[in-house]
Formats: structure tokens, sequence, C-alpha cells
């Protein structure tokens, strides 16, 4: 049987279809075990997201990353169900929100359906130069889940995430 990494990589790569590299470099980089939210139906991996730690404006946010279903496996509502899991997940971390850049335009009304708010411009912070974005750069927006009270950023302004919130583990 193979890993849920072995799992993680081909569930990825069936569905964005980037390259070995590029996944390898995520997961060498950025993947840590306890920010994986899956969920898996006899022995195989069916749908999955990141919640990869960030620093959004100096508060605490989880950028919801890599959120994939199998081809198969789609319309039964894993992906909300994997995206309520986040933002609990988040919660108890004490992160003020979750954030992910959709991968299409129509992809909004998705997320907002879910809680997501705004549309904001998106600049990284990384220690390297992996690309947490989308290859069109002219139209990677980010929204934003809040979890707590704070204010939300003026709708179409630039936002700045921080990688790692000072501990990649949490």
């Amino acid at each position: 049987m193979k890993s849920i990494e072995e799992q993680v990589h081909a569930l990825w790569k069936e569905v964005f279809g980037d390259s070995d590299s590029f996944i390898g470099q995520f997961m060498e980089r950025y993947y840590n075990r306890e920010n994986l939210l899956y969920i898996e139906e006899g022995g195989a991996l069916q749908s999955m997201l990141h919640l990869v730690p960030f620093s959004c404006e100096g508060k605490r946010t989880g950028i919801v990353y890599a959120l994939a279903t199998a081809a198969p496996a789609r319309s039964r509502g894993y992906a909300t169900r994997l995206l309520q899991q986040a933002a609990e997940t988040a919660t108890k971390r004490g992160y003020a929100a979750i954030a992910l850049i959709p991968a299409e335009e129509k992809l909004f009304t998705y997320y907002r359906r879910q809680g997501f708010e705004g549309k904001y411009r998106v600049e990284f912070c990384l220690p390297d130069d992996f690309d947490f974005g989308i290859d069109d750069k002219e139209n990677q927006w980010l929204t934003i889940m809040p979890l707590t009270g704070e204010p939300l950023p003026a709708d179409g302004s630039t936002v700045t995430l921080t990688f790692g919130e000072g501990n990649f583990n949490t």
C-alpha cells in the first residue's frame, strides 16, 4: 500500500498537472503531516488540502493550499468538509483566518458560500523561491475566511503573506 505522502503526490499530479519536481519541492520545504487534512476511503486518498502556517498583515493565518479531490470522488461534498475542518483546526491553533487563492475566477462564488470574503492581491514573503501562487500573476487573488472578530483589509487591496509565523509545526 502506498504511503499517504505518495498518495498526496499522485492526487496532486492528477488534479493540478504539476511536475514531480514542483510537488517534491513543496513536500521537502513546506509539507508537514500535521497540516495535511484529508479524506480517505478504502485505504485510498479521495480529497486533501494543506493548511500552511503564514501570517497575513501580522495575524496568524492558515493558507489552504492544493485543495484537491480525485475525479471519481467529486460532487460528494469532500472539499466542503475539508474546508470546515480547516476552519476548525485553524481556530484551535489560534489563527485569525484561513485564506486561499482560487485557481479560477468562477471558484470565488463557491468559496463565498463556504464563508470566504473579499478579493485581495497577494504578495508572498518566503525563505526561498517557491511559488504558492498561480501561473497567471496578473489574476492572482486571495480570499479570506475570518475566524475571529478581526477586521479584514479593504477589498481589492494587497496583502502580504509571510511564511511560518515563527513556528512551522503548528
